[in-house]
């Protein structure tokens, strides 16, 4: 009970699309993420974390464009990214072969499984185009 506890999870505002290369073509999903304790401060905390991609737009059955492997919290502990505004996780996936048009908004969908409590928090953000 003295520790800190992950209460809820929130995908960060810079969350989205990226020319990592600038030649034109966004071919990188990078996903904020931000565990967040009792007081509301974002805190390091281990967990498995699982990322998707969506287009809702299609009704094919196509709507899941992407689903990666989890990251695990050696990977994750990695990934923690410290700037003069924010403290998050930062993960960045490949996209290339996995998105076909940027016209419709997109819906990244994160499940952290925090090791500590067991706890499963989901959450999701509209990427618009």
């Amino acid at each position: 009970e003295n520790l800190y506890n992950v209460q809820t999870i929130e995908i960060g505002k810079y969350t989205g699309l990226f020319d990592k290369d600038k030649d034109g073509t966004k071919e990188k999903l990078i996903v904020y993420i931000e565990p967040i304790d009792e007081q509301g401060d974002v805190i390091k905390a281990a967990a498995d974390i699982e990322v998707e991609l969506w287009d809702l737009s299609k009704t094919d059955g196509s709507a899941l464009l992407a689903k990666w492997p989890p990251v695990k919290p050696d990977e994750l502990k990695k990934l923690w990214f410290d700037s003069m505004l924010k403290v998050n996780y930062r993960l960045t996936f490949d996209i290339t072969d996995k998105v076909k048009s940027l016209d419709e908004p997109l819906t990244v969908k994160v499940t952290f499984t925090d090791y500590l409590s067991g706890k499963v928090f989901k959450k999701q953000k509209v990427i618009n185009p």
